[in-house]
């Protein structure tokens, strides 16, 4: 038996165990084969509920057992690929299938379908009957199915019951601190979905960017600022991705001061951003004495804009001496915005005449 062999049965013991953190770290530090480092990278991955890995793995080569059609079958149902589904499904015929894998061809074909309901009922029939192994229930996790089926319905308790069921049955593994970062996400319990997050963070795990999006607002959400930047710095990009996330991040920005940071996601704003942001980047380089640059940069407002930018372009059209943009921009407040310092903004416009 060669090392490489050794370390690949080592694999299968961890894999089997839910040992994933000492998993990964094997598959990353032992030299093993290109497509055997793929294959136990995309599984841990597949956990992770990344499913891409699963699929392009088994894309490239042919599964080899029962485990390895049914963790295809399962990523293909999630990426609504009905061609890799089917063949995947085509495959399982040539195997003698037990009653768990059974139901899990039938859990699969729900997943697919986008029927949650069917996916519980037939997890909740499946355990009612004791047809799991304790390897199934540890291999295919359908307490964590059902848990997550049951977060798109919004049945949050019976969510929280399965993984609470599956954390008995198997311990606490990946995917169980993963479900229930998710759910508590969704409830709007910020602080218990970062626990469970930075879990996952200290176990090694590589987090699906949906997940680290949430992750982020829930820090945003919580103001945990000097966790957020800290998180968030090496991160810049994918804050950019979502504008609900990158709208909260600059909220917190702004509300303590956070100039430099803003000035570095500007850079990695798009067009249509760099619109939509536009009063937080060029108070940014305001309140860090770069007026120039804030003139150059600004927009001159239109109806749309907060009444807090107006007020902004109008200071520095003061400090620039550009009086006709003054002059617009006090027009623009009293006409637009009667219910913010009319008397106070009509004094002023007539001292500019």
């Amino acid at each position: 038996t060669t090392e490489a062999q050794l370390v690949e049965q080592f694999c299968q013991v961890l894999y089997m165990q839910g040992e994933y953190q000492a998993l990964k770290e094997l598959v990353l530090n032992k030299r093993l084969d290109n497509q055997v480092r793929a294959y136990w990278s995309a599984l841990l991955d597949f956990w992770l509920q990344d499913y891409l890995g699963i699929k392009e793995f088994f894309a490239a080569y042919q599964p080899k057992n029962t485990h390895d059609c049914m963790i295809c079958l399962l990523a293909n149902a999630h990426l609504q690929e009905k061609l890799e589904f089917e063949q995947a499904k085509q495959l399982l015929t040539q195997y003698e299938l037990k009653t768990g894998e059974l139901t899990l061809l039938e859990i699969a074909q729900a997943i697919f379908d986008q029927d949650y309901k069917r996916v519980v009922e037939l997890v909740d029939a499946s355990v009612n009957d004791n047809i799991w192994t304790r390897d199934e229930m540890r291999l295919y996790k359908p307490r964590l199915l059902a848990a997550w089926a049951l977060i798109a319905l919004g049945s949050y308790d019976a969510s929280y019951g399965n993984i609470s069921a599956h954390n008995l049955a198997v311990g606490k593994d990946y995917a169980g601190h993963l479900l229930n970062a998710q759910l508590d996400y969704a409830k709007g319990s910020h602080q218990y979905s970062i626990y469970h997050i930075e879990i996952l963070k200290e176990m090694g795990a590589s987090l699906p960017v949906s997940d680290y999006i949430c992750y982020l607002k829930s820090l945003c959400k919580t103001n945990l600022v000097d966790r957020l930047m800290e998180v968030a710095a090496d991160n810049l990009d994918i804050v950019q991705t979502d504008n609900e996330l990158l709208a909260l991040w600059l909220k917190v920005c702004l509300s303590h001061k956070k100039w430099n940071e803003i000035l570095r996601m500007d850079l990695v704003l798009d067009l249509e951003q760099q619109d939509e942001f536009l009063y937080p980047v060029i108070l940014a380089h305001y309140r860090l004495g770069m007026i120039d640059q804030a003139y150059k940069k600004l927009q001159k407002p239109i109806p749309t804009h907060p009444y807090a930018y107006w007020k902004l372009v109008a200071e520095i059209a003061w400090l620039m001496e550009d009086r006709e943009l003054e002059k617009y921009c006090y027009r623009g407040m009293i006409a637009i915005y009667p219910e913010h310092e009319k008397k106070e903004n009509m004094a002023i416009l007539s001292t500019l005449k």
